[in-house]
């Protein structure tokens, strides 16, 4: 496989606080890649970094050959890169179709004059983006909600709906944040497949999951963070059995830490910070 994103020496420092510490992850095309660690040991930090929500403070992030430290977050999207959120964002009072409409609507190329006079090419991409957001809907297993507004979806649909919409922007890097917090077994048991189907339709997958039965069931590398840094990479049957990982979520008592769970176990409601 070849490489498809690098992130090399990211530091991200906030006033006196230092939320990452020269991490380096290299992501191969094609692969699931899972970015695992306790409660604030920097994860969302770091997709914040590479979708350009935050410019890191020392460090850069290259993608199929070129930087993009620095840039956009739009522009980032138009490169191929796109995420979901820990806590979903959805518009809640459009319907679903709506919503990945907006995520398709990002290829389109009608200009602002276009679309205000209704050009043929505004009304054609309009029609095709219409297609395309059912297309995707139907692909994440939630065509039937297509005219139901968003907020009125199950939370695990809700899920659903904010991966098609990601879709929608043709990613050839897909960022998924916690996308099984808040899902019931059967959900994510759907969300596994979903997930891998992704992946084998070419998209290569960067995933932040604090149920590490997932986690660890999906991913192809694992990369763990602990207080901004690196402290283990490797397959997943390897990292979970790394000292280091043990402690970090369990700490060096017998008790461990309230809402942390061992690599090799599955972690609660997966709802916090990363």
């Amino acid at each position: 496989m070849a490489g498809l994103m690098t992130v090399d020496g990211v530091t991200m420092e906030f006033g006196g606080l230092r939320a990452l510490s020269d991490v380096n992850i290299e992501i191969e095309e094609g692969e699931i890649f899972g970015l695992i660690g306790p409660n604030g040991a920097g994860k969302t930090t770091l997709f914040n970094c590479i979708t350009g929500v935050y410019d890191p403070t020392h460090g850069r992030v290259e993608f199929a050959g070129g930087a993009i430290t620095g840039k956009r977050p739009d522009q980032i999207v138009d490169l191929g890169i796109c995420r979901t959120f820990q806590q979903i964002r959805l518009f809640p009072n459009m319907t679903a179709m709506e919503n990945v409409f907006i995520g398709v609507d990002a290829r389109h190329q009608t200009s602002v004059f276009g679309s205000m006079f209704r050009s043929p090419r505004h009304h054609r991409e309009e029609e095709e983006g219409e297609t395309k957001a059912l297309e995707f809907l139907e692909y994440c297993g939630i065509r039937k909600y297509a005219n139901d507004l968003a907020k009125n979806l199950s939370y695990g649909d809700q899920r659903r709906l904010e991966i098609a919409r990601a879709l929608g922007t043709k990613p050839k890097l897909l960022l998924l944040d916690e996308p099984a917090a808040g899902m019931n077994p059967v959900e994510k048991n759907g969300l596994r497949d979903l997930v891998r189907k992704i992946r084998d339709s070419g998209v290569t997958v960067l995933l932040i999951e604090h149920d590490m039965k997932v986690v660890m069931g999906l991913s192809d590398r694992v990369a763990v963070l602990d207080h901004g840094e690196r402290i283990a990479f490797g397959k997943p049957e390897e990292v979970q059995k790394d000292p280091k990982v043990v402690e970090a979520y369990l700490g060096t008592g017998a008790g461990g830490q309230a809402g942390q769970t061992a690599p090799g176990g599955t972690a609660g409601s997966g709802s916090q910070g990363g």
